[in-house]
């Protein structure tokens, strides 16, 4: 934002020393020629050089010669318009020193509010403005367990080849919050219960390492404040 009004406060600043400049210089005649006020897109071009720069700085490689191609044909533009007293009347003059003073007040903005803020010189977003960003995720997390109530029923040694599956669903912003997030989730919904009930401690044991936990998808990207 600051970048802006630096701006728009020296584009100002040449219209209004052009303003003095022509009211000086015709005096009483100056209000048949007040429209030369904005025969000043070529000290605009230049004043915008520093936006060029700017840009140029942070965008992708792709992006560099279309900007410096582009920036050059308005200079040049500005320049022959500047130079030219014969080839354009004076209101086709005007129209096209505004219509380049307008591409380029533009460029500035939507520089400084869209290209810079995000990418960086890779291209790629850069952390100032994904800081405020969060994408929330979904996981699967399977989780291995022996239900030990069933030893009675199938016996040991079948109950240790046949771990049971447990299937549940995790939602966060933080990838490597998942395994504790689902252990905490299992102990505070109690999803895993002995299937034949008794009044032994630890009939559920958990096989952590063996815990396996899928990236679902990705869900809607939200704005923290």
């Amino acid at each position: 934002m600051e970048n802006i009004i630096y701006y728009v406060f020296l584009f100002l600043l040449v219209i209004s020393i052009k303003f003095f400049k022509l009211k000086n210089l015709y005096k009483t005649e100056f209000k048949k020629n007040w429209n030369e006020v904005f025969f000043s897109s070529l000290e605009i071009v230049y004043t915008a050089s520093g936006v060029v720069i700017a840009l140029l700085l942070n965008v992708s490689k792709a992006w560099i010669a279309p900007v410096v191609i582009g920036y050059l044909v308005i200079v040049i533009f500005s320049a022959l318009l500047e130079m030219s007293n014969e080839n354009f009347t004076v209101k086709s003059k005007t129209i096209l020193h505004i219509g380049i003073i307008i591409i380029v007040v533009s460029s500035t903005l939507i520089t400084y509010t869209m290209a810079i803020p995000n990418v960086d010189i890779s291209g790629t977003p850069t952390p100032t403005n994904q800081k405020n960003k969060v994408i929330k995720e979904q996981f699967t997390v399977l989780i291995p367990y022996y239900d030990h109530s069933l030893i009675r029923h199938i016996g040991n040694k079948k109950l240790t080849n046949t771990p049971l599956i447990l299937e549940t669903k995790v939602i966060t912003t933080n990838k490597d919050s998942v395994y504790n997030l689902a252990l905490n989730k299992i102990k505070k919904e109690k999803l895993l219960i002995p299937i034949f009930k008794s009044n032994e401690l630890n009939e559920i044991e958990i096989l952590q390492e063996q815990i396996v936990i899928i990236e679902t998808k990705k869900l809607k990207e939200y704005q923290l404040f």
